[in-house]
């Protein structure tokens, strides 16, 4: 019976030093590949809808009068001290 115990303990011993087998990880994955390809693709946007300025301002003139000339258009920018319009008063 000495014997029994003894070599049960040696195959005990044996399966617990062995070394672990190493953890199966998921499958790969298949995928498709392709070659790269340069091209220029052009980009359009059309729409339906409405435009608004982000600022606007109302131009009024402190005097009365005809005016003469104008020199801007509408929606055009225009820099501070700029000559806009002539008014013969």
């Amino acid at each position: 019976m000495k014997i029994f115990r003894w070599v049960i303990g040696c195959i005990f011993l044996c399966v617990g030093c062995s070394s672990p087998k190493e953890p199966m990880g998921k499958p790969a994955i298949k995928v498709e590949v392709a070659e790269v390809q340069e091209k220029t693709i052009p980009i359009f946007l059309e729409g339906i809808g409405h435009v608004r300025a982000l600022n606007a301002v109302d131009i009024k003139s402190q005097v009365e009068g005809e005016l003469v000339e104008v020199y801007y258009t509408q929606g055009q920018r225009v820099k501070e001290g700029e000559l806009l319009v002539v008014i013969d008063p």
